[in-house]
């Protein structure tokens, strides 16, 4: 019996691109016709990717049709026989799709493109004696690997958790992800005053950083552009 051979690929997708089509998916088709005009047979969001091996894979989001909500569909297609798989997926377009053809398996990861996700949760602040919401930037491939590993975790895909947590589930790896470097920084604002916390002892960077912005009157954006154009180059 020959070995199952594993090819697996992750597309990365803009958060708010993915949570519009999962917010859509799961409209009626008479919600979302009402809404946008969308039809049934007219597309939400549609990825594809190629394997090294010349199959592709599609993944699509469509409207429900009248009464009923949408649906993700997978596609396996071969390009040597142009052979077809399909199969749904419910209503979640940012998950792990896995397709089985023979003895060979294909993986598709749908990730945010963003390298962070933001989530809050409620912390004792003791200056003002209350609870206040503080926001944590959290390495978004960490926290999804996590979810898909943690039986514990709430949902077993990052859209899931992102959609509804709590903060009893973010304190549940809020201490592995900062011994483990997946937290960039947290913020709160107990008062008119912004409170801003790296994870990591790195203040005086990020001082150094703000400083030169506003000594040459950078914009975050040709910041951001720069430090992208850079990476990319890397690449």
């Amino acid at each position: 019996m020959s070995k199952e051979k594993s090819f697996e690929t992750t597309i990365r997708v803009p958060l708010e691109t993915l949570r519009r089509a999962h917010r859509e998916t799961r409209m009626t088709g008479d919600e979302l016709y009402t809404k946008s005009g969308l039809k049934r047979n007219e597309k939400l969001l549609s990825l594809d990717v190629k394997f090294e091996n010349d199959y592709s894979a599609e993944i699509n989001a469509y409207p429900g049709e009248d009464e009923h909500t949408g649906f993700v569909e997978m596609i396996l297609t071969d390009a040597e026989s142009d052979d077809r798989i399909g199969d749904t997926d419910g209503e979640n377009i940012l998950s792990r799709f896995e397709f089985l053809d023979g003895n060979m398996a294909f993986i598709v990861n749908v990730t945010p493109k963003e390298k962070y996700v933001l989530v809050n949760r409620s912390v004792y602040d003791a200056k003002a004696d209350t609870n206040i919401v503080e926001t944590i930037a959290v390495d978004a491939d960490w926290l999804a690997y996590y979810l898909r590993q943690n039986e514990d975790a709430p949902k077993d895909t990052l859209w899931g958790f992102l959609e509804e947590y709590t903060t009893e589930d973010v304190n549940a790896w809020y201490d592995a992800a900062l011994l483990e470097g997946a937290v960039a920084f947290s913020f709160s604002m107990p008062g008119p005053a912004l409170r801003f916390e790296w994870a990591m002892d790195d203040d005086w960077k990020a001082e150094a950083l703000l400083e030169t912005m506003d000594k040459f009157d950078f914009t975050p954006r040709q910041m951001l552009n720069y430090l992208r154009g850079k990476k990319e180059s890397a690449e």
